[in-house]
């Protein structure tokens, strides 16, 4: 059962595009998203190293920074076919998230993030039953190999990161076997 959700998908059309372009669309998105996770993989050390530099004031000297960088996920899973793997945080309001998620192997998949009020809607549609729910627009993206973003939570609340391969979204990825997926998510909080 698909559900008529808010956001439409602009992006590439799979269903008009010859086999040529949809091999080179994948294959082009498969090396973008290695190169990624290849510089990626040093992502820990990085967040830790920026974290530890303070920025400068107007004068040249160190400046005193709260920001706080918490490396919350960063790891590789399979989704199985037919299945969707979630994740949830519970944030404070003004919690920046520094986020990707990339397709190392198999086909497109949903990315969506949504919160408490909306998770139980998705949860009933995934199960087959009646059920509405919404995602934030700037955490999500249907029938994709990658995306890349930053979301700031907008009230203190847990939130969900769902990487679907069950299909069943309407304008969404049609499963075509199980995804490998690289995950990162970093929490960046700015203190007083």
């Amino acid at each position: 059962m698909a559900y008529p959700h808010h956001y439409r998908s602009t992006d590439y059309n799979y269903n008009n595009a010859s086999d040529k372009h949809k091999n080179i669309k994948r294959i082009a998105l498969l090396t973008s998203a290695i190169v990624l996770v290849l510089t990626l993989a040093l992502a820990p050390a990085a967040v830790a190293t920026v974290a530890s530099i303070p920025p400068l004031s107007s004068d040249g000297t160190p400046a005193a920074s709260s920001d706080t960088y918490t490396l919350l996920r960063n790891n590789i899973t399979v989704v199985e076919e037919g299945f969707y793997n979630w994740y949830s945080w519970q944030l404070d309001n003004g919690t920046e998230l520094l986020v990707t998620v990339a397709v190392l192997g198999g086909g497109p998949v949903d990315i969506m993030l949504m919160d408490t009020e909306d998770w139980p809607g998705f949860q009933s549609v995934m199960a087959g039953g009646n059920g509405t729910f919404t995602y934030y627009i700037a955490g999500s993206r249907l029938d994709t190999f990658a995306h890349i973003y930053n979301f700031t939570a907008p009230v203190s609340d847990t939130f969900y990161l769902v990487v679907n391969n069950a299909g069943q979204i309407e304008g969404g990825a049609e499963p075509s076997g199980d995804a490998s997926v690289y995950i990162s998510v970093v929490a960046k909080t700015t203190g007083p």
